[in-house]
């Protein structure tokens, strides 16, 4: 069998290259039309409209198709409540919200979240008040999370992917597609008022171009090299045209590759002939699942320890695990 390169993932990371992207603190920010709003405070008496994958069929807050260039504002409530015969309010109203892009690009997002107090919104200061979760797709079963969590210092709330390269990035690559953002507080402690709904917030959404045009267009794999610029996984082609714009200008060739390997967590596997009944996918057995669970019977006496192997030690030597 002929050489055969494949990329894995090396680390759940979203990839991404860019600096931080921060807003300011804006509670009294008017949504980008009367549509996205969110004006229902999900408690035990009333239901939002936008329970997301909570319920079925899943029902978001819907803030329309974008391109490179627009900004999209949400404004919504959510908040903790005590749930029919509880005691404290340890359920809480979570936010579902979609919106899609026409081509791969970034998103900037800015959650900026507070109270109403005495007529006036008045943003959260103290840190792990706010969350939000953001996912490309927005099908359960198939989105992909690209972040989450608490903000870090108060309000506003900033999210960032966490890089291969151990850095940090503001703007969030998102493929052509849906995205989904899931809003809310946190659960509110016995005794305690402070996450009580309504909580109002205000949710931005720019969306920018990625840095190389070439990066949403190119066909070519990544860890394959090619006479022409790019490569298909828009994101890394744009971390790796950073470093070098060579490979999108001129060609993506094995230091592009490499690039790849160190900055996006690509890493190549090279299935070299003779190989076990099952590696690389040449013994592969179709299992058909159609019906539901089922029990399927094989032999492992060919198994053996073939990869993946070690690229610029962007992980640690061969894994001694078979691939089937």
């Amino acid at each position: 069998m002929s050489a055969m390169l494949r990329s894995f993932l090396c680390s759940a990371a979203v990839l991404g290259m860019s600096g931080m992207a921060f807003g300011q603190c804006d509670l009294s920010t008017s949504p980008s039309n009367p549509a996205y709003v969110d004006t229902t405070f999900d408690n035990s008496t009333v239901a939002d409209a936008n329970g997301g994958w909570n319920v079925t069929p899943a029902v978001f807050g819907e803030m329309g198709s974008h391109a490179i260039g627009d900004t999209v504002i949400f404004n919504g409530v959510v908040g903790a409540y005590t749930p029919t015969g509880g005691t404290s309010a340890s359920s809480r109203d979570l936010d579902w919200l979609r919106m899609s892009v026409s081509q791969p690009c970034y998103i900037a997002v800015t959650l900026s979240m507070g109270r109403d107090v005495g007529g006036f919104k008045v943003p959260f200061a103290s840190p792990d008040q706010s969350y939000i979760s953001i996912y490309s797709g927005s099908v359960q079963a198939s989105a992909k999370s690209l972040s989450y969590g608490y903000d870090t210092d108060g309000c506003p709330h900033n999210p960032v992917v966490k890089l291969p390269n151990g850095t940090q990035a503001g703007k969030i690559p998102l493929p052509a597609g849906d995205a989904t953002f899931v809003v809310t507080t946190p659960f509110n402690p016995t005794g305690t008022t402070q996450y009580n709904g309504p909580i109002y917030y205000s949710l931005k959404v720019e969306v920018l171009a990625l840095d190389n045009g070439q990066c949403g267009t190119a066909t070519n794999d990544c860890v394959t090299a090619s006479g022409t610029g790019g490569c298909s996984d828009a994101t890394c082609c744009d971390t790796v045209c950073g470093f070098n714009p060579e490979c999108c200008n001129v060609a993506w060739d094995a230091a592009c590759i490499n690039y790849g390997v160190t900055q996006c967590g690509n890493f190549v596997f090279r299935c070299n002939a003779p190989v076990a009944e099952n590696d690389c996918l040449t013994g592969a057995a179709p299992v058909d699942v159609s019906g539901g669970a089922i029990t399927f019977g094989f032999d492992n006496t060919g198994a053996n320890t073939d990869g993946p192997n070690n690229v610029n030690t962007q992980c640690s030597s061969n894994s001694a695990r078979d691939i089937w």
